[in-house]
C-alpha cells in the first residue's frame, strides 16, 4: 500500500512537470517574436578612419579623419589608442588648443572631455566626449546621415604608427527618426601612417644655405619664417630656352691698334680694346607697357565647360619699394589645354624698378609671383618674397602657367580656405545648377563632386592668400 501511494505521488509530480513544460512552450511561442525584437542588436553605423597623409616626416602635423555614416549622432564617447613613441595628440604639445576639428563647426559643441593617459602596454589612450548642439542651434540632419571630424596629431619618430578605436567607445543618437539608441560598430578599427626622418635645410633671406634634402627633393623657403624651409619633391616641367634680350650699350671709341713691330722674330702684342659698358634703364624712366600673361588654375587640365571659358582674375603689379601699385580685373580666356591667356595695359610705369605680381582667381587663393617664368616643384610649392620681374616699354610676355593657382576660396572670398568653403561643396554634391557651379565647381567640368572636394582639401595645406 505504501508503495502504491509513493508511485501516485511521483506520478502527480511528473504530470505537473509535463503540463508546466507545455504551458511554458506555448507562452514562449506566443511572445517569442517580441522577446527576439527586444533583445535584438542595436542599429549599426559605419565608421572609417583615414589619415590626411599616409606618409609623413618627423615633426609634421596631420589629421586622422573619422567619419560616421547611417546614424543621426547626438553624442560620442570616443576612446582611441595610439603609439605614444611615434605620435603625440595635439593636447600633449598645445594644452590650450583642442585637437578636435569638426567638418561642420555648427554641429558639435566644444569637447566636454579631452584627455590622454598612459596605458600598461606602452601606448597612450585618448578619451574624448563630444555632444551635438541643441536642436535649436545645430543643422537639421537629413538622410543619408553622415558626420565627419578630424583629430590633430604630430609625428614624433620614424616607423609605422597605428591608431585604433577601442571597444569601450560609445555612440548615441537616433536610428532615422526613431527613438534614442546606442549604435553598434565594428570594434578595433585601425589605421596607420608611415613616418620617416625629416630632412633639414636652412633659409636666409630667401636663399637656401644648407641643403640636406634627399635625391629627387629640393628645399623651399617657408612663407611664414624666413629662416626655415622644407624639402619638397621635384617635378620636372618642360622648359624653353629663353631668347637673350640685347642690352643697350654706350658707344665707346676704340683705341687705334698700334702697328706691330717685328724685332728678331718676335711680335709686339696689340693694346686691348676697352669692352662696352652695360647700362640699366634709369629707375625714374616712365613708359607704357602691355602685359601678356599665361596662367593655370588648379585641377583644370582640359577644356572647361562654356560657362568657365572666360575667367576674371584680379591682377596686382607691385614694385619692391611699394611706390608703384596697379590693380585691375583682367579677363583670361581658356586656350583648350588648361591654360588661360590674358592681357593688361599699364600707363606710366617706372620700368627701371623690379616688380612682383599677385594673381587672385574667382574661387582661388591669391598667388604671389616674383619671376617672369617661374617654376614650382609641387602644386602650391612656389613661394617667393622679393620681386625680380622687370618691364620694358611695349609688350612684355610672362608665362606663369607652371605655377598653379590653388582653388578653394570660393565667393564670397575672404582670403582663406575654411570650413564654409568645404561645407558648401559637400552640401552640393551632384549639383549642376549654374549659380552653384560658379562657386563650387573648382575643376570647371560642369558638376560639383568629389574631385572638387579633393581640390579644396588639398588647398587646406596652404590655406591663406599670398601677400
Amino acid at each position: 500500500m505504501k508503495y502504491i501511494l509513493t508511485n501516485r505521488k511521483y506520478f502527480k509530480i511528473g504530470l505537473f512537470v509535463v503540463v508546466g513544460a507545455v504551458f511554458l512552450f506555448g507562452i514562449f511561442q506566443y511572445i517569442g517574436p517580441s522577446l527576439r525584437k527586444y533583445f535584438a542588436a542595436n542599429p549599426a553605423v559605419q565608421i572609417t578612419l583615414t589619415p590626411t597623409k599616409a606618409n609623413l616626416k618627423t615633426n609634421e602635423e596631420f589629421q586622422i579623419s573619422m567619419q560616421i555614416v547611417d546614424g543621426n549622432v547626438s553624442a560620442i564617447d570616443l576612446s582611441l589608442e595610439y603609439d605614444s613613441d611615434k605620435l603625440a595628440y595635439s593636447k600633449e604639445y598645445e594644452p590650450t588648443n583642442s585637437g578636435f576639428i569638426p567638418l561642420d563647426p555648427d554641429y558639435f559643441d566644444t569637447p566636454w572631455l579631452e584627455t590622454t593617459t598612459d596605458t600598461t602596454t606602452g601606448k597612450k589612450k585618448l578619451r574624448m566626449v563630444v555632444l551635438a548642439k541643441s536642436d535649436a542651434t545645430k543643422p537639421t540632419p537629413t538622410p543619408p546621415y553622415a558626420i565627419q571630424f578630424g583629430l590633430r596629431f604630430k609625428a614624433l619618430t620614424a616607423g609605422i604608427a597605428t591608431v585604433k578605436i577601442l571597444p569601450e567607445t560609445k555612440i548615441a543618437g537616433q536610428d532615422g527618426s526613431g527613438p534614442a539608441t546606442n549604435f553598434d560598430f565594428t570594434p578595433d578599427l585601425t589605421t596607420s601612417v608611415n613616418i620617416s626622418e625629416s630632412n633639414t635645410c636652412v633659409c636666409t633671406n630667401d636663399l637656401v644655405s644648407t641643403d640636406n634634402c634627399d635625391t629627387g627633393f629640393a628645399p623651399i623657403c617657408s612663407a611664414d619664417n624666413a629662416n626655415q624651409c622644407a624639402c619638397a619633391e621635384i617635378v620636372d616641367f618642360p622648359t624653353d630656352t629663353p631668347t637673350p634680350t640685347p642690352t643697350p650699350a654706350t658707344e665707346v671709341s676704340e683705341t687705334p691698334t698700334p702697328t706691330p713691330t717685328v724685332v728678331a722674330g718676335t711680335v709686339t702684342p696689340t693694346s686691348p680694346i676697352t669692352p662696352p659698358l652695360t647700362i640699366s634703364p634709369p629707375s625714374d624712366l616712365i613708359a607704357d607697357v602691355k602685359l601678356n600673361m599665361k596662367i593655370r588654375f588648379q585641377g583644370v587640365v582640359t577644356e572647361p565647360i562654356d560657362q568657365f571659358r572666360e575667367q576674371d582674375v584680379k591682377v596686382t603689379f607691385l614694385s619692391n619699394d611699394k611706390q608703384f601699385k596697379k590693380e585691375a580685373t583682367v579677363q583670361f580666356n581658356a586656350d583648350g589645354g588648361g591654360i588661360w591667356i590674358g592681357s593688361q595695359e599699364l600707363i606710366g610705369v617706372p620700368i627701371g624698378k623690379s616688380f612682383s605680381v599677385l594673381l587672385k582667381g574667382p574661387k582661388h587663393l591669391q598667388k604671389k609671383i616674383c619671376e617672369s617664368d617661374p617654376k614650382e616643384p609641387i602644386p602650391g610649392g612656389y613661394i617667393c618674397k622679393t620681386g625680380n620681374i622687370t618691364l620694358t616699354e611695349g609688350d612684355n610676355d610672362f608665362d606663369f602657367s607652371d605655377v598653379v593657382n590653388l582653388a578653394g576660396d570660393i565667393p564670397i572670398q575672404n582670403g582663406i580656405v575654411d570650413s564654409m568653403d568645404i561645407i558648401f561643396i559637400r552640401q552640393n554634391f551632384g549639383s549642376q545648377d549654374s549659380e552653384k557651379l560658379s562657386k563650387g565647381d573648382l575643376n570647371m567640368d560642369g558638376i560639383i563632386d568629389t574631385q572638387d572636394y579633393s581640390l579644396v582639401i588639398a588647398a587646406l595645406a596652404f590655406k591663406y592668400d599670398d601677400n
